[in-house]
């Protein structure tokens, strides 16, 4: 019976998912023209709030039924669903905040390679610069 409910809800909590993720399109689009920061600030918060919704819900539905010893079925649907809607934002965070360390660090990289390729032709022209100074140096000498 309990299956029987909690797959329209379920079904139901899912369906709720298709307007944030079209938020986080739109935002990415954003993003990409140049118009993200104030927009990803925005969506951070909102996906904030939801969190912070969601975890208080949950802490009222379980003081609930630690008040009356045992909670409604109703209570244990509603409690599992603000449980999945919260955990769903915690990883759709963590995932946003380590996609962004990664982009940083493959960002860093090529700036690292691009540097190391600039010194290893300074480092050539350096070398070649020191061979042809040697060089004139012995002929000056054999003069």
């Amino acid at each position: 019976m309990q299956t029987a409910i909690q797959t329209p809800i379920l079904f139901h909590g899912f369906q709720k998912i298709g307007p944030l993720r079209e938020l986080v399109i739109k935002s990415l689009d954003q993003l990409k023209t140049g118009k993200g920061p104030a927009t990803v600030k925005t969506i951070a918060g909102t996906m904030s709030v939801i969190l912070l919704s969601s975890l208080m819900s949950i802490v009222k539905i379980q003081n609930k039924g630690a008040k009356l010893g045992t909670m409604s079925p109703m209570d244990q649907v509603l409690w599992r669903t603000h449980l999945l809607e919260a955990s769903l934002m915690g990883l759709r965070s963590s995932m946003g905040a380590s996609k962004e360390e990664v982009e940083r660090l493959q960002k860093e990289k090529t700036e690292l390679k691009e540097k190391e390729e600039k010194a290893s032709k300074e480092i050539k022209r350096l070398q070649e610069e020191i061979a042809s100074l040697s060089e004139n140096l012995k002929k000056v000498k054999l003069e």
